[in-house]
């Protein structure tokens, strides 16, 4: 696990476990292929506050505003809020997002939990090869409780770190938990 150097080790691994473990019950163990989808920008609820106000509260509209259509190049194929199963769970709103490039897929589900009180501006990153599943994850965890997680089966950690980074963290971190 690569992390952040300004976070004493025990508080990093366990933030990045309930990170893990909120995204693996809730919505990454769900997840579907990417379908096609003609809107460039899928059409979210308008009646949520907008995500770059102040101490807007988190929202799966306002976690919907937060994904571009593009990410490098990386193109927004599906925006949607994660099915929900039966006995798992709710960690939060959540959203997810399915990106491709060429052949390459990738899934970044953002979810809002718990904050964990660390320093505005800290940013815990997790990164694991998943053998079993055949795909890797990286996850990045805002101090307010938001953590954005990205799956592919075919893009390396570097990629998938690289495409979370893309989304606009700060205003992210701005919304009020």
């Amino acid at each position: 696990m690569d992390s952040c150097p300004d976070t004493p080790p025990r508080r990093r691994t366990r933030r990045a476990a309930a990170a893990l473990a909120a995204l693996l019950l809730g919505t990454v163990a769900c997840t579907g292929q990417a379908g096609d989808s003609g809107d460039k920008r899928p059409q979210t609820m308008s009646s949520s506050p907008k995500a770059g106000a102040a101490g807007a509260k988190i929202s799966a509209a306002t976690l919907a505003e937060l994904f571009p259509a593009g990410l490098g190049p990386w193109t927004l194929k599906q925006l949607q809020e994660p099915p929900q199963h039966a006995g798992a769970p709710t960690p939060g709103p959540a959203m997810q997002a399915s990106y491709t490039q060429g052949a390459q897929q990738a899934q970044i589900t953002a979810t809002a939990g718990s904050p964990s009180g660390a320093a505005k501006g800290s940013r815990e990153v997790y990164r694991e090869a998943r053998a079993q599943q055949g795909d890797t994850l990286v996850v990045i965890t805002l101090p307010n409780g938001l953590a954005f997680a990205a799956t592919s089966r075919s893009a390396d950690a570097a990629t998938l770190e690289a495409m979370l980074r893309s989304i606009d963290l700060d205003k992210a971190e701005a919304l009020a938990p």
